[in-house]
């Protein structure tokens, strides 16, 4: 299977609070578990109550040694306009939603935007996942999300 989520933890080369994407490497990635999310298999009463059950991601960012009092900060975008769903369905990625807290939620942007606070060192962060639910949606498992998730001081 074809990983759904692309990690980039990128550097822009100067202290500021922009997503942005640059070849300069600066960040090393630890892990970011699952590499592919999907949704639990919606069931009616997710259905009936508009909401999917959640989905998460753990990402452990760690700077290398000459960059760990620099702050950094995660950036989330949805990379495809859709994502897949039982046969013959699937999903627009403006259904999808995040948190940090797994309580207050917003909608995954379509175009790279900061989502967290700044933080220095190693830091594991859970990035939660959630699918609003239509009428019209099929039970069953939807994913894997099209999320790209990067960095930057």
């Amino acid at each position: 299977m074809r990983a759904a989520l692309l990690l980039l933890l990128l550097s822009t080369g100067a202290a500021h609070a922009q997503c942005g994407l640059n070849p300069i490497l600066r960040w090393t990635l630890v892990s970011a578990t699952p590499v592919a999310a999907v949704l639990p298999p919606v069931t009616e009463a997710q259905l009936l109550a508009g909401w999917s059950g959640v989905s998460y991601y753990d990402v452990t960012v760690q700077p290398i040694a000459n960059n760990r009092l620099f702050p950094w900060f995660v950036c989330l975008q949805a990379n495809a306009a859709q994502f897949p769903g039982p046969p013959g369905a699937s999903k627009p990625a403006t259904d999808l939603q995040w948190s940090l807290d797994g309580a207050t939620w917003a909608d995954v942007p379509m175009a790279m935007t900061r989502i967290s606070g700044s933080y220095t060192g190693t830091r594991t962060l859970r990035l939660w996942v959630r699918a609003r639910l239509r009428y019209d949606d099929r039970p069953g498992t939807y994913g894997p999300l099209p999320l790209t998730i990067s960095g930057s001081y």
